[in-house]
């Protein structure tokens, strides 16, 4: 059986989000990749409930910065 199928431009959204208080929202889960899917470009619905998908391997030094971990 074929089927046929149209020719339609579906879009993945990639974006981080700003960080909360740290017991809402820390920087290290708001600065990781997040995803959002559309099938118009327009109107995005987030996937994962909004929760990041791609996080950074780094360690926290005493002043705030971070060390990538390899």
């Amino acid at each position: 059986m074929l089927s046929e199928t149209k020719n339609e431009s579906h879009y993945v959204l990639w974006y981080t989000r700003e960080p909360l208080e740290d017991m809402i929202y820390a920087p290290r889960l708001a600065y990781s990749m997040h995803l959002a899917y559309s099938e118009d470009g327009k109107h995005y619905q987030e996937l994962n409930h909004n929760s990041g998908v791609l996080f950074a391997k780094a360690t926290d030094n005493e002043n705030g910065t971070m060390n990538a971990k390899i």
